[in-house]
């Protein structure tokens, strides 16, 4: 890896299977990307979500009408982003753990193991919402 410092490789899991494939990646990519503010329909599934929007209509009630819709979008966007990164940090912690337990053969680490793959089917159902 010293020779190439830019390379990295990662293991692809797999729910179906316990073997993963593991994908190199030689280059480095930069992608110069501008985000625009969308409503994701998942949002309302989250128990704090009219709670959100409240606030942020609230905090911006004495601006004309689409300053607020921005202001308000823009704190929306924000507090979805967040959702999103919890997401994938309780996606990552389950993968890293189960990856913990491959190997292990008592009862414990086989019964932790089945949780966690249910686990991770729950979440990844969840992702296809987001």
């Amino acid at each position: 890896m010293d020779l190439h410092e830019e390379a990295v490789v990662r293991n692809l899991q797999t729910v179906s299977s316990n073997h993963s494939a593991l994908l190199l990646q030689t280059e480095s990519t930069v992608y110069n990307i501008v985000y625009h503010f969308r409503f994701e329909n998942s949002w309302v599934l989250e128990p704090d979500y009219r709670f959100m929007v409240a606030t942020f209509w609230g905090n911006n009630s004495d601006l004309n009408l689409i300053d607020c819709v921005q202001c308000s979008g823009k704190g929306l966007e924000g507090w979805g982003n967040d959702i999103i990164m919890k997401f994938k940090c309780r996606l990552r912690c389950c993968r890293a753990e189960m990856d913990s337990l491959v190997g292990i053969r008592d009862d414990a680490a086989t019964t932790r193991l089945l949780e966690l793959r249910n686990d991770l089917y729950t979440l990844l159902d969840q992702q296809e919402s987001y």
